[in-house]
Parts: C-alpha cells; structure tokens; sequence
C-alpha cells in the first residue's frame, strides 16, 4: 500500500511541486493530457489549459459566474469510512492579491464536505492540503474547488486523492510513533566506584508526562475584575488594558504551563480597531517583559475543526503568527481549540502538518466530542 506522504508547502512558490502519490486514484492530474478527466463542476465557466515557461501545464477555470464554478473530477469506488488525502495547488489571476478556496467533495445536489482550503495569490502557487473521510456507502461524488467571490480565475495543478484503509492508516501512524517519538537506550549501572555491574535489577519509573492533561478555569477565578471595555475611549482602554496585564501576569508568572496572551485574534479585532493594527503585539511584549519564564502562544478556534471558516485557516494562522514574531515578539506556541463534532481525521493531520512548519509546540485545548455520538464513534 502507499505510504502517507507528509510533504508540505506554506510558501507561496513560483512553479507547483509534482502531485503526492503521483495523483493517487484521479485522471489526469498534472494535465499533461488535457482536459481529459476533468470537466467544469456546475455550470457555463470555461476551462482551459495553459502553460508555464518552464513547460508545466496547468488547467484554467474562467467567466466564473458562481463561487463552485472550477475544474471538477468524478470520484467513484471509495469504500465507506476510507480516510482520503487531498492536495492541490492553486493560484488565482484577476484584480485581487489573494483569496480564501476551498476544495469540496459534492455527493449530489444536497450534500458537500470541505475537504481542505488554502489562501491562493495572484502570481504564485499556493499549497491546499486536506482530507475527508466517505461516510456515504456506495460512495460517488465529484472533486471541485470554490470561493465566495467570482471576479478571478482559479487556476489549479498537481491535484492528488490517495484512499487509505483503517488498517493502513494506523500502521502508518504507528510507524511514525516509532520513528518520531521512540528510541532505543542503553543504561549502564555502576557501583560507586565506577565499576560496571552486570546483571543487575533496573526499575524505571515516569516522574512526569510529556502531554499534559489540564482542565477549565472557573471564570471566578480570573474573571472577578470585570472592565465595561465596550464604553472606554482609547486613552481608558489602553490604561485598563496594561492594568490587566500587569496585575495578572506579575500574579500568576511562572505558575501557569504557558500564557494565551490575546485570545481568538483571527476572529476578533476589538483591541486593534480601538488601539491600533499592532495592539496585540504590544500585548505580547508586556507579558514577556513582565513573565519572560513563561511560554507565549496563540489560540484560536475552526483552525482544526472547521473546513470551511475563512477567517481561521491554517494560512491564515501561520501569516498571523509570523506578523507577530516578524515584530520582535515573543511566540512560543500554538494553540487549537478542538470543539469537535466528528474529527474529520485526514484534514485534522493535514492542518498539524503544515503548522508543524512553524517548528513550535502545538497544544490542542479544550479537547471535546459531541455527546450526541456513541461511545466507540466518540
């Protein structure tokens, strides 16, 4: 069977690499054949195929007139909870620098799942990787790309779809538990004299865990200084929030694992719209300066759960947190809330990988399933 091929892009590059898996189960993927296996997804788009200097074709989605409007392949044969891999590279051409695509796997007029998404520019190629797991039994559905907006073309190359099985899958992950996560070590016991022992009784006992388990706080606890923020002027509020800093951070420094300095900054702006771009950039400064012992992180939510929120993709992640380490600020790691439904496992991975570029701890937090599921789906 193939095995999982963690390669991953967050640079924007001027020619797409080649399709993982060779393109895995789909027709065509390079385009070295045309349009063969592709068609346009739903609609009066045109497609065409084009080519880059260095020879690579590409196909061009154009006179969009829908956001789903792009190159489209039928899938057939994925055996029901098969986890699929996806990848893709886009770019888009029209007046606009970049925009938020998804890639969407339609089941019939009713029914899409989010398979991954990327932030695609103008002018260079930009790396989608994903998954989704079929839970539609006999499972027919066709592979397309969207976006909200209409006023570009979608230019797409070296699309891959590899199915795995559950048994692959987990000796893949087993595999990698080995290689990353194991070593193989060699004690010696000597006496005081240095002398070594041979056959002596070894008992090897775990102080502490490498994954930590933690649990919410009372909002008692850190909530008990409530500011009516909302009704401050900019000089109150800038007051308020260094009071906060200071008396919360000097209190609690070097007790807690790590700091959530601004929380949710990919989804809300209410400190930059009222004390500039960079205010949480100074949030982050203050607590260093003040907890320097202490690790920084981000956090947000959808980063990992959800396919289809524009504001919290990891692109968007990792652009954001490299704005706030380019400023001199201290970032020490990542944080993803996981509010679950049913984990969409392969575009989970895919998301880990490409933050794991980033070369920093990536904590999942406030770790839930909904209830609503049985306890082995759980």
């Amino acid at each position: 069977p193939s095995y999982y091929d963690t390669s991953t892009y967050t640079q924007c590059e001027m020619h797409p690499a080649a399709p993982l898996y060779s393109g895995g189960i789909l027709v065509n993927p390079g385009f070295e054949d045309g349009t063969q296996g592709w068609t346009e997804s739903i609609g009066n788009a045109s497609l065409h195929i084009e080519s880059e200097n260095n020879g690579n074709k590409f196909i061009v989605a154009s006179n969009r007139q829908m956001g789903y409007h792009s190159p489209s392949q039928k899938l057939e044969n994925l055996s029901q909870d098969m986890k699929c891999t996806l990848s893709a590279w886009l770019q888009i051409r029209g007046n606009v620098s970049s925009a938020f695509v998804k890639a969407t796997v339609g089941m019939d007029n009713t029914t899409y799942t989010c398979a991954g998404n990327v932030i695609a520019r103008n002018g260079c190629w930009s790396f989608l990787k994903g998954g989704f797991v079929p839970d539609w039994s006999p499972f027919y559905a066709k592979l397309y790309f969207e976006s909200n907006r209409t006023d570009f073309e979608i230019l797409v190359d070296s699309v891959s779809l590899q199915p795995f099985t559950d048994e692959e899958w987990r000796l893949h992950q087993q595999d990698g538990i080995r290689m990353k996560r194991m070593k193989r070590v060699i004690i010696h016991v000597t006496d005081l004299h240095g002398n070594r022992l041979e056959k002596a009784n070894l008992t090897v006992k775990q102080y502490s865990r490498q994954f930590p388990l933690g649990s919410a706080i009372s909002q008692d606890i850190l909530g008990n200084q409530v500011y009516q923020v909302a009704k401050l002027d900019k000089e109150e509020l800038q007051k308020a929030v260094n009071q906060r800093i200071e008396s919360l951070v000097s209190r609690y420094a070097g007790n807690f694992i790590n700091w959530d300095v601004s929380n949710e900054m990919l989804h809300f702006s209410f400190y930059e719209d009222k004390l500039g771009n960079n205010a949480s950039d100074g949030f982050y400064q203050a607590a260093q300066e003040i907890d320097p012992w202490t690790p920084k992180f981000m956090n947000d939510y959808n980063v990992i759960k959800s396919c289809d929120d524009p504001e919290a993709s990891v692109d968007a992640y990792i652009q954001r947190l490299t704005e706030i380490r380019a400023s001199g600020r201290v970032m020490e790691g990542i944080g993803l809330e996981s509010h679950f439904e049913k984990p969409n496992i392969p575009f989970v991975r895919a998301a880990l990988e490409k933050l794991s570029t980033l070369s920093l701890p990536i904590w999942l937090i406030e770790v839930d399933v909904n209830a609503n599921f049985d306890h082995q789906t759980q």
